[in-house]
């Protein structure tokens, strides 16, 4: 028995051993494999053994939790709450919000009458400033542009036309064609007075240079006209005046025969529209072609109350412009070169003739009809009596 006992507790000690002996090859591996240094080292032990994880489902089932996640999950459940309160409107901001959008738009409609009153007199104030119809045309139809959508936005919001502005800045308007003209006018006239009546050179427009600064000055009462509309009427009659003018200047330059026998004038060879002509020129353009009370020399030209071949009385001194004595010095060549501009000038109006009727109101038709009626329709009068003129005077051919 004795000897069986010994046997059993050798076999303990054998199998003990053998256990030992194989844990202690697997740590010789293990630290051979990560001291040498060509095999990388610890990292490359690292790197080739199996770490265990925790996956993100093992730490949730975990008794205890993280405190950073339960603030984010804490923040995100206010947040959404926070929005579910203001999708529904409950939040006290919102309502009030809509009370104080609610008062505001009480009082408003209570008051707009007032307010745009007030508005206004302040805009009208500006208005009445000599620099608001003094400045340039750009500037001025910005201006007109900016009060025009202004009163749009005003009746739209007080509900009720504003006659009284929009009469305000008619006046405006009316101020800006007043200034507008008179500088016009005066600028035509400074050209005719040095008028030589010679076409410009070949190859541009074959007109004279007062022809040619008359169509100017036209075309920019055109295009006002068509900006200012509450005040085209005006500018077409500035259109009128300034042909009239020199409709008016031409007959007077080389129209009339100046006799030394105290005898009639050119009375007998004008026709009855073309002396009706211009005695209306002479009753609405009086201010610019009376005589001028100047003695500077740029006011050498100065323009009769009447035409004086319309009674029958002995010619004044003839007129001098630019040296010339009228009716005298000018050739045939520039004499035909007056007939050639009126012409022109006549030719291109009746161009315009239906965009100036679309431009103008139905009830203003009339005004484009008697403007080319009378005063356009009169140019071949106009001519007609120059060639006789000129033949009597350069030929001594009376006809």
């Amino acid at each position: 028995m004795v000897s069986k006992g010994k046997a059993s507790e050798l076999e303990q000690v054998e199998s003990y051993i053998s256990t030992s002996s194989a844990t202690t090859q697997k740590i010789d591996s293990v630290s051979d494999t990560s001291c040498d240094p060509q095999d990388g080292g610890l990292s490359s032990a690292l790197g080739s053994a199996s770490v265990p994880t925790i996956s993100a489902e093992e730490s949730s089932g975990t008794e205890t939790s993280s405190p950073v996640k339960e603030a984010s999950n804490s923040a995100v459940d206010d947040s959404s709450d926070f929005g579910e309160t203001v999708s529904s409107g409950e939040s006290p901001w919102y309502y009030l919000r809509k009370e104080s959008a609610a008062l505001v738009s009480e009082t408003l409609q209570r008051g707009r009458r007032n307010l745009w009153q007030l508005t206004t007199s302040r805009v009208s104030v500006l208005l009445s400033s000599p620099a608001a119809s003094s400045t340039s045309m750009h500037q001025f139809l910005k201006n007109y542009e900016d009060l025009s959508a202004f009163i749009l936005a005003g009746e739209a919001f007080c509900g009720f036309e504003v006659v009284d502005f929009r009469e305000k800045l008619k006046g405006v308007c009316e101020n800006y064609f007043t200034a507008f003209h008179r500088q016009s006018m005066h600028a035509l006239k400074m050209v005719l007075e040095k008028e030589t009546w010679t076409k410009l050179p070949p190859g541009t427009v074959q007109a004279t240079g007062s022809s040619l600064c008359l169509l100017r000055s036209m075309d920019k009462y055109a295009r006002l006209m068509q900006k200012l509309e509450i005040v085209n009427v005006e500018f077409f009659k500035g259109i009128c005046q300034s042909f009239g003018v020199f409709f008016y200047f031409v007959y007077q330059v080389f129209g009339q025969e100046n006799t030394n026998s105290g005898g009639k004038g050119g009375a007998d060879s004008s026709n009855h529209r073309l002396k009706s002509c211009l005695s209306r020129i002479s009753q609405e353009c009086e201010q610019w072609i009376k005589p001028q009370l100047s003695s500077s020399p740029s006011s050498s030209l100065s323009f009769p109350n009447t035409v004086p071949s319309l009674a029958d009385v002995t010619p004044a001194s003839p007129i001098k412009t630019s040296g010339h004595v009228s009716g005298t010095s000018f050739s045939l060549k520039e004499r035909c070169a007056a007939v050639d501009t009126v012409s022109l000038v006549s030719r291109i109006l009746h161009k315009s003739k239906a965009h100036l009727q679309s431009m103008l109101m139905s009830r203003n038709g009339s005004l484009v009809e008697d403007f080319f009626g009378q005063l356009v329709g009169s140019v071949p009068d106009l001519t007609e009596h120059l060639h006789r003129t000129t033949a009597r005077i350069l030929l001594h051919v009376n006809g």
